[in-house]
């Protein structure tokens, strides 16, 4: 059976790989939404008997995590359903006849709240809910936050980005933590071609670790939703026989 590493930054222990057994364990030992978090539960929904280790690397210490403002505008005249999409999971919000819009604010707040597996948490001031991702860094410039209407009147509604995710992770440390260990896959969220926090760092490491004087062979998994021109450019920058790049265009799911 394959021994997989999910290589993520989390906001818990870091540099200390640590068997997975379930989506469960996973959200347990690393905490809801987290990276490794979503990454157990698309395994074990696929191989629910894999072999799992999730390994922690800290956050950057300039790290920025994105953040995006969802504002009402108006009391409902009619009530009905808000539907919010976070990454491709929908959560519905009812809305009442003749709500306020700092009622319904407060009401989207605790109920994206209440879903501790969402990969970001929220505050709310007046009309004003605010939805910070859970894990600093570029990477978090993945988060989508989109809504549809469902029967309200004279309501409205608008998300804006506020703040850009910046300088993720550097997982060098991590890595060496594992450097005499036999793991197949590394399992990584890193998208950019970057020697020190990006998919060269995990290569080289994965190369390196194949030598003839190691010879603890494994592959990288990392994933890109750019463009097609950019996916290209990206995979050939690398061209890795030791690299499986998954592409997926505009993907809902983050790396």
């Amino acid at each position: 059976t394959a021994k997989s590493t999910l290589l993520h930054l989390l906001p818990t222990a870091v540099n200390t790989a640590s068997p997975i057994t379930s989506t469960d364990d996973a959200k347990t030992q690393f905490g809801g939404g987290s990276e490794i978090h979503h990454m157990a539960r698309a395994i074990f929904d696929e191989v629910a008997d894999a072999t799992v280790y999730g390994l922690a690397y800290a956050e950057a210490g300039a790290g920025v995590a994105a953040a995006k403002t969802f504002t009402v505008t108006n009391a409902s005249v009619l009530g009905g359903n808000l539907a919010l999409y976070c990454n491709g999971v929908r959560v519905d919000v009812t809305i009442d006849d003749a709500m306020s819009a700092n009622n319904q604010a407060a009401r989207i707040n605790s109920t994206l709240n209440a879903l501790t597996d969402l990969p970001f948490t929220c505050t709310v001031l007046g009309a004003v809910v605010t939805a910070t991702w859970k894990h600093k860094g570029a990477r978090s410039n993945q988060f989508i936050l989109r809504y549809a209407v469902e029967s309200i009147t004279a309501s409205t509604y608008a998300v804006a980005d506020t703040v850009a995710g910046a300088t993720d992770g550097d997982p060098s440390t991590a890595l060496d933590t594992i450097a005499n260990d036999d793991y197949d896959v590394f399992v990584i969220g890193a998208n950019v071609n970057d020697a020190t926090v990006g998919i060269n760092k995990f290569v080289t490491y994965a190369n390196n670790r194949a030598d003839p004087l190691v010879d603890l062979r494994g592959v990288v998994v990392s994933a890109t939703l750019e463009t097609y021109a950019n996916t290209v450019t990206l995979a050939t920058s690398q061209n890795a026989h030791r690299l499986f790049l998954q592409w997926c265009r505009s993907a809902e799911d983050t790396t």
